[in-house]
């Protein structure tokens, strides 16, 4: 099963089924709503999602061709000398403004040192990773949705070294997709993937459907969060999410990292990653690293 299967899973689809799908209700763990006032500490745990090595997984579906002469000036994937998906990281955050965007781009940018870098931008209805890479596509997921382009013709090369899929700006159409139009998406980047050594997703701010389903779909997840007790309470609760997705989907997957954003010390830095794995030991019994 790829990566883009377990995705259909989380969102109820399949190969057949095209209809709406219901969102799933999460079991309740008798943690408050805003539980970061009280917690307990516990154990720790390590791990590092680049000493993972990804699975090998056969591509749903063959790229469309590009037209010839390539006039929307977007870079094409050279051709893949083996068929192994890109290790993927996903960034995310409950809330919105924590620097996850600028996360994002920073490590494609290191990524791309290391070997072929696809950067995704997550937010397909508020867009802005183009920003951040100092470019402006012709073409975005917009043009996949409208069925006018595939995911591998909307490339855009950046001067980073970084391949660019970007969303769209000012469209909420694209925030609350269709089941079958995330089908379309999850098919192209199963088979464009395969040309790439690392893959970034820059997700959506919250704690939708699909942005929750990219998360499951990547190797591993950072969540962002500041010291603000908002952006506190809302990555554990999308680490919460997060766990009990994947348990009720079977879907194995490391907990979330975490990065703690615009802090003014270490100090700071520290107190406020203490208190979060304190929560998350407490309420979902593991320990964010």
């Amino acid at each position: 099963m790829t990566r883009w299967d377990q995705a259909r899973q989380l969102l109820g689809l399949s190969r057949r089924q095209k209809a709406q799908v219901r969102p799933q209700k999460l079991q309740s763990h008798g943690d408050p709503s805003s539980p970061l006032g009280s917690a307990s500490s516990g154990p720790g745990v390590s791990g590092s999602w680049v000493r993972k090595k990804p699975p090998v997984a056969a591509p749903l579906g063959k790229p469309a061709p590009a037209p010839e002469g390539n006039p929307a000036g977007n870079a094409h994937p050279k051709p893949a000398r083996n068929r192994q998906v890109a290790r993927s990281l996903c960034i995310a955050s409950g809330k919105g403004g924590t620097g996850k965007s600028s996360i994002s781009a920073s490590l494609a940018t290191l990524f791309a040192r290391r070997g072929r870098t696809l950067l995704m931008d997550g937010d397909l209805g508020c867009a802005n990773a183009h920003i951040l890479q100092n470019v402006h596509p012709k073409h975005s997921f917009a043009d996949v949705i409208a069925g006018e382009l595939g995911v591998e013709e909307i490339v855009t090369t950046c001067d980073s070294g970084v391949d660019l899929l970007a969303g769209g700006s000012g469209l909420a159409r694209l925030a609350g997709l269709k089941s079958f139009e995330l089908e379309m998406i999850g098919r192209g980047l199963s088979a464009l993937e395969t040309h790439y050594d690392h893959l970034v997703v820059d997700s959506a701010a919250g704690l939708s459907r699909q942005t929750v389903a990219f998360a499951v779909a990547c190797d591993a997840t950072v969540v962002v969060t500041t010291p603000d007790v908002t952006a506190m309470t809302d990555a554990y609760a999308f680490i919460k999410v997060f766990v009990r997705q994947c348990e009720a989907q079977g879907i194995d997957r490391p907990l979330p990292f975490l990065v703690v954003n615009r802090v003014g010390s270490l100090t700071e830095a520290e107190i406020v990653a203490k208190r979060l794995q304190e929560v998350v030991h407490k309420f979902l019994g593991r320990r964010i690293e």
